[in-house]
């Protein structure tokens, strides 16, 4: 029995997209294996095409008497060796269908090979598939005529449902690969996910005009996405799109969760600011705490919204700009300022002032120093004032000397407070030769986490020491 090699190259190649001589590779495989499963080993066979058919064949001997029936034949012509075509119509039925059954099986085997090395250099990209099946709480999606990709349950957003046909975006997680099948993982709950959709959604993201910072997430409830616009473009309006339609378009595609887009700042003052505006919430004070926490004072009946279901509000704001985040109402902050000044007015008794006086001054003035410059202070009272300030200067310039700063460097800079030079000195900035290290007020600003008009400040001044030296 010869088997048309026509007929079974252009079947299968049409299948599975597989050459010719893959396609011979294979049946040459499995008509050997299928002749010396039945047949037993000792045979030197291979398969030859004549005509456009693939026939079994085997090598042998002429002998004059045969000893081995499997490699020797009797004949004239002692030593020669032909090729002699076997039957294959003396093998079995179940044989034949074994054949068939290896020929699919290995063909099925080289074309997932072949997927595999394709998908695999696509690993965290974005595909849109239609969900084939839902497989326990696991969705199935149809990503070839042959092929299916899961997402698994616990990478899928849990509060979405699916049903057969529906078209979904999802991102390629994980291709896993064995010698029996390959296995494509995708995931909807990612960050990842998050970014890639948006590249689909915005062009300006996907162009590189607007810069994804940061994301956080609550699958299936809310998204924060921390965004810089790299030119003249206006992130937060592109991100939205026009009446809102982009993000609405996004919203659906994640069954209703929501999107808050966020301009970024690189002061975590103005940050903190940005990061409430989505939900309307003004911040009255805002104040950087010694463990570079962010202490935010918002109105009183804001509270919970800024906090938000489950503390999920101030969860993911805290994720998204990377530092600690404290709501205080006003009224405990009112609270807290007007113990601070009590205890303060206490201090200034010690200058000759008043506790009344001390109160009056101390609320109209933050800051003492803009106080010296009130005409309706009388000079002694300034006087006292002045005093109570240089004692406050001297204890900063002991305690700066004693932590290893160098003297003639405290307040050497004109324009900057006292309490900067202190804060240099966490960075081991002892002296205006450390200073000399950094290139920029950007460079400086970076590391030691000053406002960046002080860096300014600072480098502008280093930059005329250079130019009098």
């Amino acid at each position: 029995m010869d088997i048309d090699i026509n007929e079974i190259i252009d079947s299968l190649s049409a299948s599975y997209k597989l050459t010719n001589e893959e396609v011979f590779e294979v049946l040459n495989r499995s008509l050997v294996e299928a002749w010396t499963t039945f047949f037993g080993d000792g045979y030197e066979i291979f398969t030859k095409i004549k005509d456009g058919k693939i026939c079994l064949m085997r090598e042998v001997t002429i002998v004059e008497e045969v000893e081995n029936i499997k490699t020797e034949v009797k004949g004239d012509d002692i030593g020669t060796k032909i090729e002699e075509r076997l039957d294959l119509k003396i093998l079995p039925r179940n044989v034949i269908m074994g054949i068939h059954e290896t020929i699919s099986r290995e063909v099925k085997n080289i074309h997932k090979l072949r997927e595999y090395e394709l998908y695999k250099d696509q690993v965290n990209r974005i595909f849109k598939y239609t969900v084939k099946k839902i497989l326990g709480r696991s969705i199935v999606v149809n990503v070839a005529n042959i092929y299916e990709g899961i997402i698994p349950y616990n990478m899928s957003n849990q509060r979405e449902r699916f049903f057969p046909g529906d078209s979904i975006y999802c991102r390629l997680a994980e291709v896993k690969y064995n010698p029996m099948d390959y296995q494509l993982i995708f995931e909807r709950r990612s960050t990842d996910f998050i970014a890639l959709l948006l590249e689909e959604f915005i062009p300006e993201i996907e162009s590189g005009l607007i810069n994804i910072i940061n994301i956080a997430r609550d699958a299936g409830n809310l998204s924060k996405v921390l965004v810089e616009s790299s030119g003249s473009v206006n992130a937060i309006g592109a991100c939205f799109g026009m009446k809102g339609n982009r993000r609405n378009e996004i919203m659906r595609e994640l069954n209703g969760e929501k999107i808050d887009f966020i301009n970024y700042n690189s002061n975590p003052i103005y940050q903190i600011k940005e990061c409430f505006k989505p939900k309307k919430i003004d911040i009255f004070k805002v104040h950087i705490l010694e463990d570079g926490s962010i202490e935010a004072v918002i109105a009183d009946d804001k509270i919970s919204e800024a906090i938000g279901k489950g503390g999920m509000n101030i969860f993911l704001t805290k994720k998204l700009i990377g530092n600690g985040v404290h709501i205080l109402k006003i009224s405990e902050y009112q609270e807290r300022e007007r113990e601070k000044v009590e205890k303060l007015a206490e201090n200034l008794l010690e200058f000759d002032i008043d506790h009344d006086t001390a109160i009056m001054i101390l609320l109209k003035y933050s800051n003492l120093e803009d106080s010296l410059f009130d005409n309706s202070i009388d000079d002694t009272m300034k006087a006292n004032i002045r005093k109570y300030l240089d004692s406050l200067l001297e204890k900063e310039r002991r305690n700066f000397i004693e932590n290893g700063g160098k003297e003639n460097f405290f307040l050497s800079i004109p324009n900057i407070p006292s309490f900067v030079y202190t804060q240099l000195l966490q960075y081991n900035i002892f002296d205006i030769n450390d200073l000399m290290a950094f290139e920029n007020a950007d460079d400086l600003e970076s590391i030691t986490k000053l406002d960046i008009d002080i860096c300014i400040i600072i480098m502008e001044y280093l930059k005329e020491l250079e130019n009098k030296e």
